[in-house]
């Protein structure tokens, strides 16, 4: 994780999360040594705004001194740097290889003085469903999934396929599947519980999936056995249509809930688009919604080499995200709604309405200079703000608190009996 570069603003120093250097680097080609390891772009800059101008005022490399840039110590104007800065502010939030902050000071320059000030918000992109058969999953997860998340195809591809072998095979298995849509018989039920309780071996490898037969005395030469029905059906899974899912349990072979162990490879833009459209409580942050292609696993191309071996190999297809306007203006409405925050497309960033006077409270000395001056005549509006709470439950089902303990009694679970 990179040491931001650091700003000072009305008296405070502050993380910058942009490089406003970088175009004097390039235009002066400089060439900077890092002084540490947490500096590999080879500098620290330190800064400062006032009186909406953003000066440089300290410099620190290996190789050269501020004095050796600029031939001076005094504070240089930025007069090079067009563009945006954010500034952390509030909670740091730190993962494996970066920290963000829950709100920015979000500055568009235009040759180093500040044409605009905004505050903008971070929005996680492991935000979660907290409802429903994908509860626990981040949206992300079911948008994509694991097809487009995956560093490793093959890997991915061998452990799914060795999932629904164990799901079939093993009656401890204790999770849920999802397969492509195919009929369940009463003989495919048959199948899987002859399969479970006549243990077989098998082998498995990236393409090759064969099975030992049994090779029981005194059988019909026409009658198959149950290695061989299993075959089949890992056959008849396999070739059906990934881009249709369903959920198996080991018990039933019925629909129902998706753990959050389940391997969802497919994204489920179905599932997705009803949920907008039916639960109250939930909406997409928007940016997850300009990706412009997915891949789909479609299905597995089959070789059989005999009754228990065939080769098997994936098929691969590219998708258009396919919501429609209605879902999208839908989604993004719910969305400002739900989190109190704007979506500016052509910025790709989330923004707080500063006509909230809460939010006004909160970031406006940030954004006006004489801001305790002018707070208390500050006027609200008529903003409409939801401001039901989720925290106790998380959320459950899509309902807040009060409806949870009144209506559902104190328990998320009762929502099942609501009419």
């Amino acid at each position: 994780m990179q040491s931001s570069e650091i700003i000072e603003y009305r008296g405070e120093n502050y993380s910058m999360s942009n490089l406003p250097l970088n175009p004097f680097i390039k235009k002066n080609n400089l060439k900077f040594k890092a002084y540490t390891t947490a500096h590999w772009r080879g500098y620290q800059g330190y800064w400062k705004l006032t009186n909406e101008e953003l000066f440089l005022t300290n410099l620190q490399t290996a190789n050269e001194t501020y004095f050796d840039v600029f031939k001076t110590n005094e504070p240089i104007f930025a007069d090079w740097f067009s563009g945006v800065i954010q500034i952390g502010l509030g909670k740091a939030i730190y993962n494996d290889f970066s920290n963000y902050y829950e709100n920015y000071l979000w500055l568009n320059f235009e040759n180093g003085k500040v044409i605009e000030k905004r505050i903008s918000s971070f929005i996680s992109s492991e935000e979660k469903i907290t409802f429903g058969k994908y509860k626990g999953k981040s949206i992300l997860e079911v948008l994509k999934g694991k097809i487009n998340i995956t560093y490793n195809l093959e890997n991915l591809i061998k452990e799914y396929v060795s999932e629904i072998i164990t799901f079939c095979k093993n009656i401890e298995f204790d999770k849920k599947i999802n397969v492509p849509y195919f009929e369940i018989t009463d003989e495919v039920r048959k199948n899987i519980e002859n399969i479970r309780n006549r243990p077989f071996t098998y082998l498995f490898t990236k393409n090759f999936l064969a099975i030992e037969k049994h090779f029981y005395v005194n059988q019909d030469e026409n009658e198959l056995e149950e290695t061989e029905y299993f075959s089949n059906l890992m056959e008849k899974i396999l070739t059906s249509d990934f881009r249709i899912i369903r959920t198996l349990n080991r018990k039933d072979c019925q629909n129902c809930e998706v753990s959050e162990k389940t391997n969802l490879i497919n994204p489920d833009i179905n599932y997705l688009d009803w949920a907008i459209k039916n639960v109250d409580k939930f909406a997409i942050p928007p940016h997850f919604l300009k990706i412009e292609k997915l891949k789909f696993l479609s299905n597995f191309t089959v070789n059989r080499l005999n009754s228990t071996i065939f080769e098997f190999s994936p098929i691969l297809i590219d998708n258009k995200l396919s919501f429609s306007n209605e879902t999208l203006t839908l989604n993004n409405s719910k969305f400002e709604k739900i989190y109190g925050i704007t979506y500016d497309e052509n910025c790709n960033n989330y923004f707080l309405d500063i006509n909230i006077k809460s939010n006004y409270e909160k970031f406006g000395y940030f954004l006006d200079e004489n801001f305790e001056e002018e707070a208390e005549d500050y006027y609200d509006g008529d903003y409409e703000y939801d401001r039901r709470s989720y925290s106790e439950y998380n959320g459950a089902y899509g309902f807040d608190d009060d409806t949870i303990n009144s209506a559902f009694e104190g328990d998320p679970e009762n929502y099942w009996n609501i009419d």
